[in-house]
């Protein structure tokens, strides 16, 4: 495993079976720290993440070796990360867009950064895409990018920590996300409908044709879009203020307001459970709070416009019980823009291929 030192000895979390976080087997406190990385949101997977640290640093666990020679990492590192002395590697999932994460630490094991690491082509192109967006990014909504660079038999993008505490997953959203929605605007680069570049990239416009007629007749600015902008994407600062991980899926030239209504139904979807009409009705009315200037109609249509553009990026096909009920959010008759889609075998793949190539992943960078 080129991540660690050659000979270092390493814990495989839960399992060597089923190993999802690697560590070094140094003191308990260090295992501790490390096991951290873990990934849980939900309570049931936070208890988990609890009992596997309990496990990591007071049980003797299976050990093994780093093979090799040197610290490939460390030697790709000495420039961009050069106190790096400790690091936990965390696999994504097994799939097209699989990254694996790095997360970084000095002698003194505080947390100096983060490297992802993509291997497939589709994984290259959602790292590409967020090292580019985050060298534009304004300061202060996201990670500094450090280093963008081939490694191994990928590419790897280091970045620097954002340090805060990601937010509870609950609706209402929290008044905090209205600033850094209003942080993202261009307010200045207002254009029309059918000249917008978000409009323009779209996937197979004539699928929602009548949410998008209920946005014409003015102009609509640029944004800033996150592109999966949810509770764990984001991260609490010690000043109040958020700050966004995760911006594969972003772009510099989006559209308003849809950060927001992906935000409710991701929640509404993976934490609340709710049924389509429900999340359609609470994703309205919060975009009606978080934009005045909205009617009843347009709001509607920025949601069922989100769901699009989720629905499309996760391939286009009705294959899970979550895209399926993205596509009732969208394809069925809209409720205030008179349009419908057809449903049936055609309805279950909308597009052949994603409207951006683009998306997925990255880290909560606060200690437990």
């Amino acid at each position: 495993m080129p991540y660690f030192p050659a000979g270092t000895p390493v814990l495989a979390l839960p399992s060597w079976s089923a190993p999802r976080l690697f560590l070094p087997a140094t003191t308990p406190t260090a295992r501790w720290r490390a096991s951290g990385f873990y990934p849980a949101f939900r309570f049931s997977a936070r208890l988990f993440r609890v009992g596997l640290r309990v496990r990591a640093a007071a049980l003797p666990l299976p050990l093994r070796r780093a093979e090799g020679e040197g610290w490939p990492l460390g030697s790709f590192l000495e420039d961009a990360l050069p106190d790096t002395e400790r690091v936990a590697v965390l696999v994504g999932t097994p799939g097209p867009t699989q990254k694996t994460i790095v997360q970084c630490r000095d002698g003194q094991g505080r947390v100096i950064g983060y490297v992802k690491v993509a291997e497939t082509p589709t994984a290259q192109r959602q790292l590409r895409r967020e090292a580019g967006v985050l060298r534009r990014l304004p300061a202060g909504l996201g990670p500094a990018p450090l280093l963008y660079a081939p490694w191994k038999h990928g590419e790897a993008l280091a970045l620097t920590p954002v340090a805060g505490c990601p937010l509870p997953g609950r609706l209402p959203p929290p008044e905090a996300l209205l600033a850094f929605a209003a942080r993202l605007q261009k307010e200045a680069s207002a254009v029309p409908l059918e000249a917008h570049p978000w409009v323009q990239r779209l996937a197979r416009p004539e699928a929602v044709a009548g949410w998008l007629e209920a946005l014409a007749g003015r102009s609509w600015p640029l944004a800033v879009q996150h592109g999966d902008l949810t509770p764990w994407n984001l991260l609490r600062q010690a000043d109040g203020r958020l700050a966004a991980i995760d911006w594969e899926y972003g772009g510099l030239d989006g559209f308003p307001h849809l950060d927001l209504a992906f935000f409710v139904l991701q929640t509404a979807f993976l934490i609340y459970h709710w049924p389509h009409e429900r999340a359609a009705a609470a994703a309205t009315a919060y975009l009606r709070q978080a934009a005045p200037s909205l009617s009843q109609r347009q709001a509607r249509a920025l949601v069922a416009l989100a769901a699009y553009e989720a629905f499309v990026e996760m391939g286009g096909v009705a294959d899970t019980a979550f895209q399926q009920w993205r596509l009732a959010l969208f394809a069925g008759k809209g409720q205030d823009s008179g349009r419908s889609v057809e449903r049936g075998a055609s309805s279950r793949r909308l597009v052949d291929t994603p409207a951006r190539q683009c998306r997925k992943g990255e880290m909560v960078q606060k200690e437990e």
